[in-house]
């Protein structure tokens, strides 16, 4: 008895710096973050409580909030989509074991590693109008060297989109690979000796069966790219105009340029609301993936045993 108390109050002191991180790092600035979307507040002088006025003010016919939103929102999916399509095929690639499958691997994921300020400064250059890579590598082709990509509003959030890609893609190929490598081998041979091709493998066996692992890194690219603030900021500033502005952004240029941190609080809250119904829907849908996934391992591996049986009698 006494011994089972002691591991009991152990456990609690272990624990202990755990939840003091969580409360000072999380729950206390989540907490000041709504204090302050309900006041008035110029970073200087002591907070002045004024209700809902700042999300009345941000949602209401003089504010851009849900443009912002919409901005956020596409530029995330674009992105999103890309990194997740391209990742998913490299790490099949790589998971099939093409020549020169481990040079390749460091490669891709290489834009990972630099800073992300870095890569948006690289692509700056290599999208200038006239001295940039993309525009000489263009002119080769016969489509024009005078593009300003990050100058033309209807471009520029694609062109940042195309630059996230670059630089995620390889978290995604990783992840992507690690849930490959870990489908059954005696599956594909099944599948293999009952005449599957190779593109009928990957639709009908590997993405059914990693869709839990795509799930859950699609839901970490959304969060990532809704809070993409330094790249946008590296490249564009959130111009021209408006047309990168995405919600992170905007509130840095409420709080840090127009010192209304009321109205910067009230926005981030909202941004912060999105995320959190988005992260609730996609983790419902991960949890039924890993049932469907599970049940349909279990059938393919039924199936592969009933071939692996029928060759086995049929060599007799």
């Amino acid at each position: 008895m006494l011994r089972t108390h002691l591991r009991r109050r152990l456990m609690v002191i272990g624990t202990l710096p755990a939840v003091a991180g969580i409360v000072l790092l999380v729950a206390y600035p989540v907490v000041r973050t709504v204090y302050l979307s309900l006041t008035s507040w110029d970073g200087a002088s002591a907070p002045k409580f004024i209700g809902t006025t700042n999300f009345r003010d941000i949602t209401g016919q003089g504010g851009d909030l849900w443009a912002t939103v919409l901005r956020t929102v596409r530029f995330s999916l674009v992105a999103t989509i890309g990194v997740m399509v391209i990742g998913t095929l490299l790490a099949a690639a790589l998971s099939a074991g093409i020549p020169g499958a481990r040079f390749f691997r460091v490669v891709w994921f290489l834009p990972m590693v630099v800073p992300v300020s870095v890569s948006g400064v690289y692509w700056v250059n290599a999208f200038q109008p006239t001295t940039g890579l993309s525009n000489y590598l263009l002119g080769k082709v016969g489509l024009g060297t005078t593009h300003a990509w990050l100058a033309d509003p209807h471009a520029a959030l694609y062109v940042t989109s195309f630059v996230w890609v670059w630089i995620s893609t390889g978290f995604a190929m990783i992840i992507m690979l690690g849930a490959m490598n870990g489908v059954p081998v005696e599956i594909y041979e099944a599948a293999e000796m009952d005449g599957c091709s190779v593109l009928r493998r990957f639709f009908s066996i590997t993405l059914p069966l990693v869709r839990p692992t795509l799930a859950t890194v699609a839901l970490l690219e959304i969060i990532f790219t809704f809070n993409g603030f330094t790249l946008i900021w590296a490249m564009t500033q959130g111009g021209p105009g408006t047309s990168t502005q995405i919600l992170p952004v905007e509130v840095y240029r409420q709080a840090f340029i127009n010192g209304n941190y009321g109205a910067a609080s009230a926005q981030a809250v909202v941004g912060g609301v999105l995320l959190l119904l988005v992260s609730v829907v996609m983790t419902r849908f991960i949890r039924s993936s890993s049932g469907s996934g599970r049940a349909r391992a279990g059938l393919i591996r039924g199936r592969a045993n009933r071939s692996a049986l029928a060759v086995g009698q049929g060599a007799k």
